[in-house]
């Protein structure tokens, strides 16, 4: 083969490698950081046997139709389980930690795998190595460390557990270790037996031999880590089924079961040309290609995800110093091997040598500076601002010209016609829910309709709601002054106010509130424009947590009260995406709808969820339920974004860049033309 045919081989190849795996690192944060419909997928035992199954096939088509040989095991099998254990347990860490932090973050932990070995191999084993070597390692570990603390590495879509994120990186990189040498122990002795021809092959070449072991060890460990993951999905209690059915199942199903697919298909076909690479070309020539693809993917993810927006200049100097270090590494591997097959430099060449390897050293230590504030800039001035589209807005607040409630249809002209025509008697006698029900949350930002939905559902259903802090007598007594918590009975489950993640706790422990969420089984999420929001959450601060107050002389918010106001609308931010995102059975009212004429279409949505189809109150009672004999807060009677003018434009301005995101998801931009016929922001 010729010079240039080795090298188009070579490209085409590589070109074939960086796509597969860009394509399979893109859909690992697709996968598990997304949402598919309300739900977010979390079976990610489900997603390994997946993986497993496509590479059992490619294994399959290679051995059988390729090569033409036998698929029988080449080894006892008790060696295919015990690397496939951990090549499991591997890629379930890899997978799970995808849940906590974000795709740069996991790629940076896999590159820094030459810490613990260097240091191993130094402290344990009593290794020598290179002072390159250790220059590397350096590198990594300032690049890795500079990345850790001058950036945010939480995923895109959760806010809490990041240790556990960076536990589930040790637990990768500590079992993808010990795969490595168990497959090294228990298969190097049949290395030479594999190289030996095959007599039932009807391929004679030493190559089929070699490949023929290769793909005998990917059928096999496949096998056994696919008997593995069906193991734990059995021990599961069908969670992790019922999970990934529950999607599946949903609209949103075939989009989940294409990327899975994709995720797999891609991950088999980049192992194949993995292994050609290795085979035709060398070990050192497949690590420079793979990482350059870790690389080019975290580029990539940072712009799909809009992951890269985040990233400050010290961020991207971190990454751009552990690539260095894994350069110098791949480096010094192709020096030793240079060495081993050239003679002795004389002291001449060895003197230039020393100075060419201080001018390199210089490169790796000053390039990443230029390069890291090169892809900031870019970062900033390229990626574009995380928001979703429009019609998400219709998925999360369904709204028609007729819904479907008990055992009939009803539009909104039948609706108009029960709201004159129905004469509504006296609310009912609240009592508790007499049994036992899911434990369910009414989740909301301080001042944004949390009192008024309750009013709502208890005037419907006759049954009592009560508040997260009932357990707290001292909390009751010191803030309730309006609304009946019904705190008679705290144990109560049929729907529990909650503030949770509370805004004065942002930056604490999240100890402090994430044990209450984990309780919940069921959210009702109510949410409400944030200039509102804030505004009356800002005077409810200043008059003693009154709900009604106003304070004096103050009818604009203006620049002094900026900081103030960011903290408060990155709260908003935070605390809205959490909830969207909490994997659970929910449903979503936005405030205004409540106040708007589909009122009776909202509400039922909220009753469907909390009781059984043969429990839910009559649609006279629904009508009735907001009948203005208890107005709650002075606020129910102002119009939606009542308080646009109470901010000078700057400040509105600068609120409105921070919650863009949910902002337009939730449609408040197109709610915000059609009532005041006033633009905020270009969505």
């Amino acid at each position: 083969m010729t010079k240039t045919r080795v090298q188009d081989s070579l490209r085409a190849q590589a070109a074939g490698l960086l796509c597969s795996y860009t394509i399979y690192g893109y859909l690992q944060e697709k996968i598990m950081s997304g949402t598919y419909g309300d739900h977010r997928f979390r079976s990610t035992v489900i997603l390994v046997a997946f993986n497993r199954i496509a590479g059992i096939l490619v294994a399959i088509y290679l051995q059988s139709h390729v090569l033409k040989n036998s698929i029988k095991p080449r080894h006892p099998l008790y060696a295919y389980a015990s690397v496939s254990l951990s090549n499991f347990l591997s890629t379930l860490c890899q997978y799970e930690a995808l849940k906590y932090v974000n795709f740069t973050t996991q790629t940076l932990g896999k590159c820094s795998k030459m810490v613990p070995v260097l240091l191993l191999g130094v402290l344990v084993y009593g290794k020598r190595y290179r002072w390159r070597n250790y220059a590397a390692v350096l590198l990594v570990t300032i690049g890795t460390s500079l990345y850790m603390l001058t950036t945010n590495i939480k995923s895109s879509k959760t806010r809490f557990s990041t240790a556990r994120g960076i536990g589930l990186l040790v637990g990768y990189l500590l079992f993808d270790a010990l795969a490595s040498t168990t497959e090294a122990k228990l298969f190097q002795k049949g290395h030479g037996r594999s190289r030996q021809k095959d007599r039932s092959s009807r391929h004679l070449k030493g190559e089929s031999s070699r490949d023929e072991m290769v793909y005998d060890q990917m059928l096999w460990t496949n096998i056994c880590s696919l008997v593995i993951s069906g193991l734990v999905i059995m021990t599961d209690k069908k969670q992790s089924l019922q999970g990934f059915l529950q999607i599946a199942l949903s609209p949103s199903g075939p989009r989940l079961l294409f990327d899975i697919a994709l995720l797999s298909l891609s991950a088999s076909i980049g192992l194949i040309f993995l292994l050609t690479i290795i085979a035709t070309f060398g070990a050192l020539t497949c690590s420079t290609l793979m990482t350059s693809r870790q690389f080019l993917s975290i580029v990539l993810n940072g712009v799909a995800f809009r992951n890269g927006k985040n990233v400050g200049s010290l961020g991207w100097i971190g990454i751009g110093y552990v690539a260095s270090g894994v350069r110098l590494e791949l480096s010094n591997k192709k020096r030793i091997q240079e060495e081993k097959n050239s003679p002795p430099l004389s002291p001449t060449k060895q003197g230039k040598t020393n100075t060419a390897s201080i001018e390199t050293i210089a490169r790796y230590l000053f390039l990443p500076i230029i390069g890291g504030m090169i892809a900031h800039l870019l970062a900033v001035t390229l990626i574009p601002n995380q928001v979703s589209s429009k019609t998400d807005s219709s998925e999360l607040f369904p709204t028609s010209s007729s819904f479907f409630y008990g055992n009939q249809t009803y539009s909104r002209s039948d609706i108009q016609k029960l709201s004159i025509s129905t004469s509504c008697p006296e609310p009912p006698k609240r009592s508790f829910y007499p049994l036992k029900i899911s434990r369910t949350a009414l989740a909301s930002f301080p001042r944004s309709g949390n009192t008024f939905t309750r009013e709502l559902v208890e005037h419907s259903t006759g049954y009592y709601t009560v508040d997260v802090f009932c357990k707290s007598p001292h909390w009751y007594r010191s803030h309730q002054k309006y609304f009946e918590e019904a705190c008679t009975h705290p144990e109560n489950n049929f729907l529990i106010k909650t503030h949770a993640p509370e805004f004065t706790s942002y930056g604490d422990d999240n100890s402090e509130w994430s044990p209450q969420v984990e309780e919940f089984e069921r959210v009702v999420q109510v949410v409400r424009n944030p200039l509102d929001s804030l505004w009356s959450f800002w005077h409810f601060l200043r008059n003693d947590l009154n709900h009604t107050s106003r304070s004096d002389g103050i009818d604009v918010l203006g620049l002094h009260h900026l900081s103030e106001l960011d903290l408060m609308a990155n709260a908003w931010v935070q605390h809205t995406d959490f909830w969207m995102n909490l994997d659970k059975p929910k449903v979503m009212v936005r405030y205004e709808d409540f106040r708007g004429p589909d009122q009776i279409q909202h509400l039922a949505r909220v009753l469907k969820l909390l009781l059984p189809p043969g429990e839910l109150p009559s649609i006279e009672r629904l009508v009735c339920a907001d009948d203005d004999r208890k107005v709650a807060y002075q606020s129910r009677k102002a119009k939606a974004f009542y308080s646009w003018d109470h901010y000078e434009p700057e400040v509105r301005d600068h609120i409105l860049d921070v919650v863009k995101g949910p902002w337009c998801r939730l449609g408040f931009e197109e709610m915000l033309r059609e009532q005041r016929g006033i633009k905020g922001v270009k969505c």
